[in-house]
């Protein structure tokens, strides 16, 4: 047969087009490929440069250890510290390595801290940390987590926690039907709530709801997407599943996946509120307040009990001085939680930003009356503090502990209770109240996930920075 004929032309014409698909799908191989080559070598080029400059001659090393308050924001204090220790030339580099991770507990900061130490041997450790052990993780409260079968076999700890997730939504059922409901349409609205513009993203720690953002391996936390994947494998409705994923590309700066988990866990559970809640904090990490407004009142109708969706956006309204229904929506919260720490913090804040300082001291003694102490801190924050001590002082290293912004120092320094010799303390109270007080609570912080502080901006961030300089220069090198 002429290889001209018809059926010749028409076999040629399906391979052609067989050979530009095969093409097209091994270069988006090729792709991704590079791209996660190409972060892997950059990665690793960042932490030998780190270990490199931390193991130079005539350096003083400071390693900072936290969560997304150390981590994250704009210009991290670590940052910062290292510049401020260094302007002040006084013969001595500073090296500040910061190991803050987002989301992460003490519990975790203290199984990485042996690693941590052994790789970069540092003269000194800033710790700011507690504010997550409130939050369970996803393998918390499986009871043989910290086994060796758990941590080895993958399948048997797929198994478990598909067991304990069965088991909560049993729990989650039987709350929904004693659950008060209320209506969309009586959540306040704001439309005018303008757009900014901003490149501060949240570091996320401040959600009670994330789950399985970490495995139980290896020195860095990584991420249980594929506990999540194969999760939706087995039950594509599965909405818990897509909005934890929301939260790890949240986490990885994959916002556009993030927005797209968060909406597919929305569209199959228009009840799920924790989807609204993620879409969100999206919205407001981007600057779109309209959109996190609608979609924190949205949070707030499927689940009123929601704290944190309700200081979330008590924080936009706060922010376009809307002070009125920030007021009202933090104190319909209290009725559901009348002893709900975080909710008071943040009414008593948002007085403090009105200026009705009357209101804002009958609200604290109230939250005092209540037995709501500013010592928020728990069993599992002061064992490992103790035993952060205890590992540091073996190998003569020194010990700085910092204080959240707004908060009392005294909590902290009662953690120790007698064993506090050789351990600096930085206060971070007075410093920040004497400057909301001079300026609006947005100029330091992008949000306010603990009730009375957030995430810093770049100028909350140098006020810490330059507490710790203070200290450090004037109690160790006495300048």
């Amino acid at each position: 047969m002429d290889k001209n004929t018809p059926g010749n032309s028409k076999t040629s014409w399906w391979k052609k087009i067989l050979l530009v698909i095969l093409g097209f799908f091994l270069s988006l191989i090729l792709i991704e490929t590079g791209l996660r080559l190409g972060g892997f070598i950059i990665l690793s080029l960042q932490e030998q440069r780190n270990i490199a400059s931390a193991r130079q001659k005539g350096t003083y090393l400071i390693m900072c250890l936290g969560e997304s308050t150390t981590a994250d924001g704009p210009n991290p204090y670590p940052d910062q510290l290292e510049n401020i220790l260094n302007q002040y030339d006084i013969g001595i580099r500073f090296v500040v390595v910061n190991k803050g991770v987002p989301t992460i507990n003490t519990k975790h900061i203290l199984k990485y801290l042996p690693n941590n130490l052994g790789k970069y041997h540092p003269d000194m450790v800033v710790t700011m940390m507690g504010i997550n052990d409130k939050y369970v993780k996803y393998y918390e409260g499986v009871q043989d987590a910290n086994t060796k079968l758990f941590n080895t076999f993958k399948t048997y700890k797929f198994a478990r926690l598909i067991q304990k997730n069965i088991l909560e939504k049993s729990k989650r059922q039987d709350f929904d039907k004693v659950k008060v409901g209320v209506r969309p349409d009586t959540q306040p609205s704001c439309d005018s709530v303008p757009r900014k513009a901003t490149a501060v993203h949240n570091g996320l720690g401040w959600t009670g709801i994330v789950r399985g953002w970490f495995h139980k391996k290896g020195e860095k936390s990584i991420p249980a997407e594929k506990t999540y994947q194969e999760a939706i494998k087995l039950n594509p409705r599965n909405t818990d599943a897509y909005a934890a994923l929301g939260w790890l590309y949240m986490r990885e700066r994959k916002y556009p996946q993030a927005k797209e988990m968060f909406q597919q866990a929305a569209n199959l559970n228009s009840s799920n509120s924790r989807a609204y809640f993620g879409l969100g904090v999206l919205y407001q990490s981007s600057g779109e307040y309209t959109q996190a407004k609608k979609a924190f009142e949205k949070a707030i109708s499927l689940d009123p009990g929601d704290d944190t969706s309700r200081v979330s956006l008590g924080w936009i309204y706060m922010c376009t001085n809307d002070f009125t229904r920030a007021q009202e929506l933090l104190k319909a919260g209290i009725q559901f939680h009348p002893k709900s720490d975080k909710l008071y913090r943040a009414l008593i804040e948002l007085y403090r930003q009105a200026g009705d300082n009357r209101s804002a001291a009958e609200y604290s003694m109230l939250k005092s009356k209540l037995g709501l102490s500013d010592d928020s801190s728990t069993d599992l924050t002061r064992r490992n503090y103790l035993e952060l001590k205890k590992i540091l002082d073996q190998r003569k290293i020194r010990l700085v502990c910092v204080q959240y912004p707004v908060r009392a120092l005294r909590p902290l320094k009662e953690i120790f209770d007698g064993q506090e010799d050789g351990v600096l303390f930085v206060d971070n109270e007075k410093t920040f109240k004497d400057a909301l007080q001079q300026a609006s609570y947005s100029e330091y912080f992008i949000d306010m996930f603990a009730g009375d502080f957030g995430h810093c901006t770049a100028k909350g961030n140098h006020l810490i920075a330059q507490n710790i300089a203070d200290l450090i220069l004037k109690e160790v090198f006495h300048r």
